[in-house]
């Protein structure tokens, strides 16, 4: 009885340690960590996409629908590396780089 005992109250104890740490207050997100997540996506979502993408394919835009005036695919892939130049220059207090900021327009 006392080895029953023993062993509830160790499963008692391991509950309530798991719960309670469950519970623990998360860090809140810094600048640098939402930055950081957010550019991750974006490469996680470009570049394999970019390398995928045949050579002769990246003139490709759709032509049916409503879209007059999109960019084509090298187009896009050009916008999303310029945003990320404009934004590294920004962190790091660089100047501007004049070919991402032509690009991004």
């Amino acid at each position: 009885m006392k080895n029953r005992n023993a062993l509830l109250m160790a499963v008692m104890v391991l509950t309530m340690s798991c719960w309670l740490l469950a519970q623990a207050p998360k860090a809140p997100a810094t600048v640098t960590s939402v930055l950081d997540r957010s550019l991750s996506g974006m490469e996680g979502e470009f570049v394999p996409a970019a390398e995928a993408m045949p050579e002769d394919k990246y003139s490709f835009v759709p032509t049916t629908g409503e879209f007059k005036g999109v960019r084509t695919f090298s187009q896009q892939v050009k916008h999303v590396a310029a945003a990320v130049q404009l934004i590294s220059a920004a962190i790091l207090g660089d100047p501007t780089p004049a070919d991402a900021a032509r690009t991004f327009s």
